[in-house]
This record gives C-alpha cells, structure tokens and sequence, in this order.
C-alpha cells in the first residue's frame, strides 16, 4: 500500500532498471494505472519524472497526488 494525502493506494511494482534509475508500476484497485517513473542528473542535480498511462481526465486528478509524491522523493 501506498501511504498519500488521500488514504493508502495499492500498488505493484512491475518493472525496475536499477542502472537508469528508472521504475514501473501500477497503481490503484483492480488493474490499475500504468506509470513510469526516472530519475534523470542534471548539471550538479537530479530531476525526478513520471509519465502517467491513461486518459487526460485520470491524470489530471493524479497530478495532486503525483507532486506530492515526487518532492518527498526528491527532497
């Protein structure tokens, strides 16, 4: 389960590449939604990314939850 602002989501990790610092998973009940995750060096930094599977109207209610998300990663 994924701890968020708006309760636990459940979630399964399908993909990892370790060496490109990147991520797959699914996310939500049932099926879920496909999401890809990386963390890219920039210059001196890091910049932390996702690419959301699913139609405009789903990730735009992710987007909330995936900022969250990414700046605890990041910070």
């Amino acid at each position: 389960m994924l701890a968020s602002p708006v309760g636990r989501i459940p979630f399964v990790i399908t993909d990892v590449d370790e060496s490109a610092r990147r991520w797959s998973w699914r996310v939500g009940p049932g099926p879920g939604v496909p999401l890809d995750h990386g963390v890219d060096e920039v210059g001196e930094g890091v910049t932390a990314w996702v690419v959301v599977h699913a139609p405009a109207v789903l990730v735009i209610g992710y987007r909330p939850l995936a900022w969250w998300a990414l700046h605890r990663l990041v910070s």
